[in-house]
């Protein structure tokens, strides 16, 4: 994965019934615009996922409904988004941080090299309450997930790839 020349990349982009916009990408800015409702409103340093919630009214900054960094000190790149019937976000890509945050569950460590990571951000909760779902999926090689589905009984399907001979599967 190459990072070099990346300022701002938005890979993940929905619509919800209501018209609002959710763009979900990766940059490193160190100014980006997040909100005071924000899971994490300041760079943890390197390339920084983030999640964005805009009103499309064209009202100038106020459009920005939330707005939240999300990764830890390394590389956290956003490849997919999608949207569950409550308007929470599910972002997933890789990362490559020891101390991405994550809540508990399958695999809370990182494993190494490059991890899977699956997060669920919830804006209509405030600060730490909005990260509502967080994981890391690897082996102890390269992972990347590519793209992320959500199907009507709410259960998430991730796609993509790893060169991990000890990737956790389920038969």
């Amino acid at each position: 994965n190459s990072h070099d020349g990346l300022a701002l990349t938005g890979n993940g982009i929905a619509v919800d019934d209501k018209g609002i916009i959710h763009i979900a990408g990766s940059t490193y800015s160190t100014d980006f615009p997040t909100t005071p409702n924000a899971f994490q409103t300041v760079t943890n340093g390197g390339l920084e996922a983030f999640v964005v919630k805009l009103d499309p009214s064209g009202n100038g900054p106020s459009d920005i409904l939330y707005g939240t960094y999300l990764g830890g000190n390394k590389y956290d790149f956003v490849t997919a988004q999608v949207l569950d019937g409550r308007g929470r976000a599910w972002v997933t890509g890789w990362t490559t941080s020891p101390d991405f945050p994550v809540r508990g569950g399958f695999q809370s460590a990182y494993q190494g090299k490059d991890d899977v990571f699956v997060a669920c951000i919830d804006t209509t909760e405030k600060g730490d309450a909005s990260l509502a779902w967080s994981r890391y999926l690897g082996g102890s090689e390269s992972e990347e997930a590519q793209g992320i589905v959500l199907d009507g009984a709410g259960r998430l399907y991730l796609a993509g790839r790893t060169a991990s001979p000890d990737f956790p599967v389920r038969g």
